[in-house]
């Protein structure tokens, strides 16, 4: 792992990386090719010493934030305060809070809702169930008892 800070524009890439978008998502919103893109990840990778943009993502939140996976909203305007100029061979310096107005949790994915629905449905069916064969069995035993012979009863 280098111990080369990585520049606004790798940390902008990265942000974004974050959010799961692609690669020509990343280019479109920071208007730079895709190519260069993938040229700024080979960097981030070397720099943090990982090789996907997972890895990345875990290793910028554990520098930068203390949390394992950054997800973040649009990048905040003012995330790359400090840096001397604006281009991408500049190497900013963060101030320690400086990222985490823009940080937040990432949401729950959409699976983990879909099982939880799937788990209430099964839960509310296996009960409809249950009182429903709780309801037969007791019409069974008054009909059983209404149709016994009276000393029987």
């Amino acid at each position: 792992m280098s111990q080369q800070p990585l520049t606004a524009r790798e940390t902008q890439c990265l942000e974004l990386a974050a959010q799961r978008l692609s690669d020509q998502e990343i280019a479109d919103r920071l208007g730079i090719s895709p190519r260069t893109v993938a040229a700024h990840f080979q960097s981030i990778f070397g720099k943090l010493g990982v090789r996907d943009r997972r890895r990345a993502a875990e290793r910028l939140g554990i520098q930068y934030l203390g949390a394992a996976i950054p997800m973040s909203d649009p990048p905040v305007p003012g995330a790359t305060a400090g840096a001397e100029a604006v281009n991408d061979l500049v190497t900013t310096t963060l101030e320690p809070g400086a990222l985490q107005a823009g940080w937040s949790i990432p949401p729950a994915p959409e699976r983990l809702v879909l099982r939880l629905l799937l788990v209430l449905a099964f839960a509310i069916g296996g009960t409809v169930l249950a009182v429903g064969g709780a309801a037969i069995l007791q019409l069974g035993m008054e009909l059983m008892q209404s149709s016994a012979p009276a000393g029987v009863r």
